[in-house]
């Protein structure tokens, strides 16, 4: 029994000794943290400055060649620009001979078009040459006021658009003609002369 008593006394003495062996390292253990941090800290800090002076030494480095690739060359300017008094491209003229040949062209077909689809007869006659009998009676289309009132309301829509066409149309062909700036000093004259009338 006294020899089993001392084998546990040992057992507890080795099992006591490296309790307190795992105790201190715990305690270490936050000390252990703080210098980790320290050591990132530290180490962020200096690849923080490492690469500041890498960006500078680039800059320098990249200043200097082209210093060296500047050296001995010098440019003057021989024949300043000149603004020019009208632009180059598009040809104004051209634009507006082909702009106009479209509309009319655009404007005669859809006529033509219009034309073809209308199956409707235009006098009696037409309809005495498609049915081949006389026509007996002719009656007007008569239209009621509200309908009247519409037609009026628009030709009168028509009339203002048409006449917004044009003034935009010829303010175009202005401006493509004489340019932009001259168009406007053109139309504050026009406005001038009209202020003073």
């Amino acid at each position: 029994i006294q020899m089993e008593i001392s084998g546990h006394k040992d057992e507890i003495a080795k099992v006591s000794s490296r309790i307190r062996f795992y105790e201190e390292k715990i305690e270490e253990t936050p000390k252990r943290e703080q210098e980790l941090i320290s050591i990132t800290r530290d180490y962020n800090n200096l690849n923080a400055q490492f690469n500041s002076i890498m960006d500078r030494k680039l800059a320098a480095d990249m200043s200097v060649s082209l210093e060296r690739k500047q050296q001995g060359e010098q440019f003057r300017v021989i024949d300043p620009a000149q603004v020019p008094l009208k632009p180059v491209k598009p040809d104004a003229q051209k634009l507006l001979v082909m702009i106009i040949g479209l509309g009319l062209g655009l404007g005669c077909g859809i006529a033509y078009l219009v034309e073809m689809l209308d199956t409707s007869y235009r006098s009696p006659e037409d309809a005495e040459k498609e049915l081949g009998f006389p026509v007996m009676v002719c009656l007007p289309y008569l239209f009621t006021e509200q309908e009247l009132k519409a037609r009026k309301k628009r030709r009168i829509t028509t009339a203002f658009a048409m006449a917004t066409g044009y003034c935009a149309a010829f303010v175009a062909v202005v401006i493509l003609i004489k340019g932009f700036n001259e168009t406007i000093e053109f139309i504050r004259e026009i406005i001038t002369k009209i202020g003073i009338a």
